[in-house]
Parts: structure tokens; sequence; C-alpha cells
């Protein structure tokens, strides 16, 4: 009851906060910052890493990671997620923003500096995309499964701290791998 008295404050007021600060307080490591299906290219970090682009329908959407506001949401039973409710943090243009080829993509695994790394495998059924986290020395953990949704294209903020990824069904996640809950999902 607390945190949505805080959110309704929140909304009311006007107010936000960094996408960071928005994970802790839902206590969750991934958000839907994109809501999206048709995303046409890979996302583009800024070199801040404070905002997030990608094309949707030939318009670029750019979203103030540093001025947000999340809501808890749910990607499927048992997974929650933030979801953007400040619109206000989103905005749209015609033209790629100015920092388009500072971005660090992969179409499937990315390894960040600090070791870890992050893939988007498909299963065999080809419809579903399993999320995996391997940490340096330690067993890779299934972080979650989609159900029915291709998910591609992993992309390293400029702070190595975020990553951002595309699924074709619902758009733009960010992702916070340093924050995902070692052991916390099905062991490989």
């Amino acid at each position: 009851m607390r945190a949505t008295l805080v959110v309704i404050a929140l909304l009311v007021a006007g107010g936000t906060a960094t996408l960071d600060q928005e994970l802790a307080r839902l206590h969750v490591h991934t958000a839907l910052v994109i809501a999206a299906p048709g995303v046409d290219e890979p996302p583009l970090w800024s070199p801040g890493s404070d905002r997030l682009a990608a094309s949707v329908a030939g318009r670029w959407r750019t979203v103030d990671l540093g001025h947000v506001l999340l809501q808890e949401g749910k990607l499927r039973p048992g997974l929650r997620i933030g979801m953007v409710a400040s619109q206000s943090s989103v905005s749209e243009s015609s033209s790629a923003p100015p920092w388009k080829g500072l971005s660090r993509a992969s179409a499937r695994r990315i390894a960040l500096k600090s070791g870890i790394a992050l893939e988007l495998r498909p299963e065999v059924d080809e419809l579903s995309t399993s999320l995996i986290l391997t940490r340096p020395g330690k067993p890779s953990q299934i972080v979650w499964t989609s159900d029915h949704e291709t998910c591609h294209t992993l992309v390293a903020a400029l702070d190595d701290q975020h990553v951002a990824f595309v699924c074709d069904g619902n758009g733009v996640f960010v992702i916070r791998p340093g924050d995902i809950p070692e052991g916390g999902a099905h062991a490989k």
C-alpha cells in the first residue's frame, strides 16, 4: 500500500527520479522503457547513459532515464518489471539522435567490463527467447524465458551498468545486470 501511495504522490506532484532509483524503489532489475512493438533499429544510448532512443515505425522515441517514473508491471506471471509511467520522459523526432554510432550492440550476446555476460538465446521452438546471465567463474543462470516472443539486439550503455534489448511484441527493455540476484533464477 505504501508504494502505491508513493507512486500516486509522485504522479500528482509530477515527480520523477532516475531509472536506477525507480528500479530500486520497485525492487526490479528490468524496465520496459519504450512500449511499442515494431522497433525498426537497435536502440541507441546517449554518451552519458541517461537517455535511450529507438526507432519505432520510422519515428525516433527518446526516453530521459534521468527523469522517469516507473510503475510496476508484469511481463508474464511471476516476472515483475518496471514500466514507464511518466510520458513526459518520452520525446519523439523524425531523425536519429546525434549520438548514433556510439552504442555497442550484439544480436545475441554481450559482455560487460565487469565480466558479466548476457545472452538472448532462442528456444527450440524458435518462438521464445531465454535471457541468460553469466558471471565470471559462476555457472550461467536463466533469468527468464519469454512466452512466444522473440527478443534480440543487446546494446550496452556507455556506463557499462545497463543493457537495452528489444522484444518484438513489447518494445525496448533496459536491464541492470548487476542487480540480478545470484542464483535467483534457474541455474544452468
